[in-house]
C-alpha cells in the first residue's frame, strides 16, 4: 500500500500505527535503548502504541493531537523561525514577543479543550444524550474484536456456514428461533461503561463479553438448526412443555438452583444454566467452544456437565458444515439501538444532576433553548420551513470566529473550540430552526458565544457562577 494511502487509514481505523517516527518518539518516552528494529522490541513498541490509544474514540483521539501539532507548527513559523533569521536587536524583540503569544494561545486553547471535553462533560452529555443519538456502531469497539475473536472460535470447531446478525440493543440477548444477537451499547466505549456501572451496579470485562457472545452464539446454533425440536436435545436437557413459552420471565430461577448439582456447567459462578434448557445449552456450548480448555477433564466429575458437553460436541460436528435451517433475518430484530429515543439516564433510571455540578462544558441546555428539539412534519418530512441548526452554526462559523475573537479577548482558537463544540451537540441532539428566525438566531448566537468567550478571557472558564 502506497505510503500516503496508509496515512488516510490512520484517520480511519481505530487502531494504532507503528512507523519510524513514532518507534522513536516511544524509544524515547519510555526510556528504551534497544534497537526498534528488533523483532522484541518491535512487538514492544506495538504494545505501547496500542495501550495509548483510547478504544473507540480514535477519530477524536487524532483530531485532537492533529490540532495540537497545528498549534506547534504554527508557534515554529511565528516563532523560532524569526529567531533563526534574526539580524537586529530589534527583530529579536519582536521575535520573542511572538514567542510569548504563541505559547499563550497554545495554552488557551489547551485550557480550552479540557474544559469543554471534561470527562464529567462527556458524560453529562451522554446521559442527555437519546440512545440513538448517541452514533454508537459496532465497528471500531471492542465489541467488534469480541465478534471476530468468537467467529475465529466458531471456525476452529467447524462452524463454517452459519453467520448470525449482531446489532446495538440495549442488552445481550438472541431473538427467540432466530441467529439475530444483540449487544448491548454500555460496552461500545468507556465512558458509557463506567455510567453503567456506577448506575447499574455492574460491568463486563473483555473476557466476559466475549464469553457472552460464545453464549449467544450457542442459542444462535440451537435455533438454526432447530435442535430443541428433537427427542434427544430434550431428553438430555430436559425439556418439559413448549421451549418458548416456559422461559422464566424473571431470575427468580436464583431461589431454586441446586449449587451442588453436577448436572450442570457453571463457569460464570451464577448458575445460569439452571434458569432454563435453553440457557443450559447456551452455557454448555459456551464452555465446549472456549479456545484452551479441556473440558472432559475439568467436567470429569460432573456426569451430567459432561453428558451435555459430549452432545454439544457431537452435534456441532453433524451440523457444523451443513447450510442453517433458519437464516438470520434483519426483520427480525428487537429494540435495536437506532429505534431507542429514550435518553440514556432514563435507560439508566437515574439523575444527572450530580454531573451538571462537575461539568464545564455543557452547552446543551443553551442550545435547547436557542434552537427547536423537532420541526413540524409535512407529509412524513420535516417540513421546508425547517432546516438543522447544525448547519446553520457551521455555515456561519467562518463569519464569527475572527468578530467574536475581536470583541471577548479570546483567541480565535478558543472560539473555533467553542462553535465546533456547539456544531456536534446540535448535530447530537438534532436541533432545528425556522429559516424565517435566521436573523434573530444570528444575534442571539454571535451574543452567547462572545459572552462564553469572554467568561473565559477574563475567568479562566466559560461559566460563571
Amino acid at each position: 500500500m502506497p505510503a500516503r494511502s496508509r496515512a488516510v487509514c490512520v484517520w480511519c481505523v481505530d487502531a494504532p500505527v507503528l512507523d519510524g517516527n513514532v518507534a522513536r518518539v516511544l524509544c524515547r518516552v519510555f526510556a528504551i535503548e534497544r534497537d526498534p528494529r528488533d523483532s522484541r522490541t518491535r512487538a514492544e513498541l506495538w504494545s505501547l502504541a496500542e495501550s495509548l490509544l483510547p478504544k473507540g474514540r480514535a477519530g477524536q483521539f487524532k483530531r485532537h493531537a492533529a490540532r495540537r501539532l497545528v498549534l506547534r507548527i504554527r508557534f515554529f513559523e511565528h516563532a523560532l523561525l524569526p529567531l533563526y533569521t534574526a539580524c537586529n536587536l530589534t527583530s529579536a524583540r519582536h521575535t520573542i514577543q511572538s514567542h510569548s503569544t504563541s505559547r499563550r494561545e497554545a495554552v488557551e486553547v489547551t485550557r480550552a479543550s479540557e474544559l469543554l471535553y471534561s470527562r464529567e462533560t462527556l458524560k453529562l452529555e451522554i446521559l442527555t444524550t437519546p440512545i440513538n443519538r448517541l452514533g454508537y456502531r459496532i465497528e471500531g469497539t471492542f465489541l467488534d474484536e469480541a465478534i471476530r475473536s468468537v467467529r475465529q472460535d466458531m471456525r476452529r470447531v467447524g462452524i463454517t456456514r452459519l453467520q448470525p446478525l449482531f446489532y446495538l440493543s440495549n442488552g445481550y440477548g438472541c431473538i427467540e428461533g432466530y441467529p439475530n444477537i444483540s449487544l448491548s451499547f454500555t460496552n461500545c466505549d468507556d465512558l458509557i461503561a463506567e455510567l453503567n456501572e456506577e448506575y447499574r451496579r455492574f460491568r463486563y470485562s473483555p473476557e466476559e463479553i466475549i464469553d457472552t457472545i460464545r453464549h449467544e452464539v450457542g442459542h444462535a446454533f440451537c435455533y438454526a438448526y432447530k435442535l430443541f425440536k428433537t427427542r434427544e436435545f430434550r431428553r438430555i436437557f430436559k425439556v418439559k412443555g413448549h421451549f418458548f413459552r416456559t422461559y422464566p420471565a424473571t431470575n427468580r430461577y436464583i431461589r431454586r438452583v441446586n449449587p451442588w448439582s453436577k448436572e450442570f456447567v457453571n463457569p460464570g459462578g451464577d448458575y445460569y444454566a439452571q434458569k432454563h434448557p435453553d440457557d443450559d445449552f447456551a452455557e454448555t456450548f459456551m464452555v465446549w467452544i472456549k479456545p484452551r480448555q479441556n473440558w472432559r477433564r475439568l467436567y470429569r466429575s460432573k456426569p451430567g456437565a459432561l453428558r451435555k458437553l459430549e452432545y454439544v460436541d457431537r452435534v456441532v460436528k453433524e451440523y457444523g458444515r451443513k447450510p442453517p435451517l433458519v437464516e438470520s433475518d434483519p426483520t427480525m430484530i428487537y429494540e435495536p439501538a437506532e429505534g431507542l429515543s429514550l435518553t440514556v439516564a432514563r435507560f439508566l433510571k437515574t439523575n444527572a444532576a450530580r454531573y451538571r455540578r462537575l461539568a464545564t462544558g455543557y452547552v446543551d441546555a443553551d442550545l435547547k433553548s436557542m434552537f427547536l428539539k423537532r420541526p413540524p412534519v409535512v407529509k412524513g418530512r420535516p417540513a421546508r420551513t425547517h432546516h438543522h441548526a447544525h448547519a446553520f452554526l457551521r455555515g456561519y462559523k467562518r463569519l464569527l470566529v475572527p468578530r467574536v475573537a475581536q470583541y471577548s479577548g479570546a483567541g480565535e482558537e478558543v472560539v473555533v473550540e467553542l462553535i465546533d463544540k456547539l456544531i456536534a451537540r446540535a448535530r447530537a441532539l438534532d436541533m432545528w430552526m425556522r429559516h424565517a428566525d435566521s436573523d434573530r438566531k444570528l444575534i442571539e448566537l454571535t451574543s452567547y458565544v462572545t459572552r462564553l468567550c469572554s467568561n473565559f478571557a477574563q475567568h479562566g472558564v466559560f461559566f460563571v457562577e
